[in-house]
């Protein structure tokens, strides 16, 4: 007899190389899915390196979910032998421009090079599969689903080698990310790739996209996705009473991709022209990537006197650097082959309920669209039409005016029109999806 539904839970095991106390965007979602899943009664296990060590650390709490160090020899492992600072084991987005840098990165990413040294390495691997297996065989009593998120594709390995053996299991495919941007012709050898790829997602029974965009694009690989866009955490904006008028661009610069050009011109045209006050703005980055924010406003001054960088900092820092931001400034990119470009950031800035300035280099971006009306956040600029720059002058300088006139409570983001996009309600998407396929194999074997 078929369980009921609404009493069925599960023993996840959660595949991520990323998770805390990494300190990383691409922690984000793995960290709170596996919590939800978790809150939400499944028994849940996650396996993650042991390189976590390398990392700068955010110290988040991890109670009720057993954490498993896989043995891991990659690229990150080696840097840490050569070099004693912790964050010198990412390439800033300068580095990356290098060209030697830049095909050592795509041949490092590409299969099957990536298995000896890439994020995780064959170590990583075949102690993800053993680690795997044997969960599989001690944990009988509810239905297994096996979750291998990417990047890196070593998550995707171990569950597909897992998949090849024990059949029977659930396995769930998360893309924060793609393996191939157009864009960036981030692989080589890209027919292998795109055979490797749809044969290991062939064995999937559900593949998750982090959005319509990252969804649209997986059809490269034959697939057909589910959406399950990141959770929301409501927090309480500090914006309206800053002693200066505050930027913010919390996260990485991607080289060729994203740049704060646009931001700047318009800073510098309301600085020049004294609509705003010098002594009263403040431009804020956290990340790694402050030596290139600073080359980009070489050519502006006046804005670059207002700029503040504070290199990387704690995910606590962050969250606070943007609750206390009037405006959360969000840079992104489309192209023909890949739209819907909602980082990780957009979600964080959702929570901390204060204005989103979005700059799109592309195209106009249905989804973004949809999400910008959805939650009523901001306001989206496109930075190749003509109009561009007087936008951008034109939003700042009326939410610096609103702020001088001390009315800047009415721009926060309603936290009503946020409860429906919690973690927790992903969580609970997700059960209904992994029952779905549970009851489809019985009703397949009851016949």
């Amino acid at each position: 007899m078929i369980e009921e539904e609404s009493e069925r839970k599960f023993n996840i095991i959660y595949i991520s190389y990323y998770f805390p106390p990494i300190q990383s965007i691409a922690v984000k979602r793995n960290f709170y899915i596996a919590k939800a899943l978790f809150e939400s009664g499944n028994h849940v296990e996650v396996l993650t390196t042991s390189n976590q060590d390398l990392f700068p650390k955010d110290e988040i709490l991890l109670e009720g979910i057993n954490i498993h160090k896989l043995y891991t020899l990659d690229y990150r492992t080696i840097l840490a032998l050569f070099k004693s600072a912790k964050d010198s084991i990412h390439f800033s987005s300068e580095h990356k421009k290098n060209a030697v840098i830049k095909w050592l990165i795509k041949v490092n990413e590409s299969l099957p090079f990536n298995i000896f040294l890439g994020e995780g390495g064959l170590i990583y691997i075949l102690h993800g599969f053993i680690k795997t297996v044997l969960k599989l065989i001690k944990n009988r009593d509810n239905p297994a689903v096996v979750i291998s998120s990417f990047r890196p594709t070593s998550n995707i390995l171990i569950g597909y080698l897992t998949k090849l053996f024990f059949p029977k299991f659930i396995w769930v495919v998360s893309f924060h990310d793609l393996p191939y941007l157009e864009k960036r012709r981030n692989l080589v050898l890209l027919s292998f790739q795109d055979w490797v790829w749809k044969k290991m997602l062939k064995k999937s029974d559900l593949v998750l996209a982090v959005s319509n965009g990252v969804g649209d694009a997986l059809q490269r690989y034959d697939y057909k996705t589910v959406v399950i866009e990141n959770g929301i955490v409501p927090r309480q904006p500090r914006s309206a009473k800053n002693q200066k008028f505050t930027l913010a661009f919390t996260g990485s610069l991607y080289s060729g991709l994203i740049d704060p050009v646009l931001l700047f011109k318009a800073l510098e045209d309301l600085l020049t022209h004294n609509l705003i006050k010098k002594d009263f703005v403040e431009i804020i980055y956290a990340g790694k990537d402050g030596q290139e924010w600073e080359s980009w406003c070489e050519n502006y001054p006046k804005t670059k006197e207002v700029l503040s960088l504070t290199g990387l900092v704690s995910n606590e820092r962050a969250l606070q650097i943007q609750e206390v931001a009037n405006i959360n400034v969000m840079l992104t990119w489309n192209d023909q082959s890949f739209s819907g470009n909602l980082t990780g950031k957009f979600y964080e800035y959702l929570g901390a309920r204060n204005p989103i300035l979005c700059i799109v280099k592309g195209e106009f971006d249905a989804e973004i669209e949809h999400n910008f009306q959805k939650f009523n956040c901001g306001k989206i600029i496109y930075e190749g039409y003509d109009n561009a720059l007087q936008q951008t002058i034109d939003y700042i300088l009326e939410k610096y005016n609103e702020w001088s006139d001390y009315s800047y409570e009415k721009n926060f983001i309603c936290i009503n029109d946020l409860k429906g996009a919690t973690w927790l309600g992903k969580a609970k998407t997700l059960n209904g999806l992994f029952k779905d396929i549970v009851y489809n194999v019985e009703s397949n074997k009851s016949k």
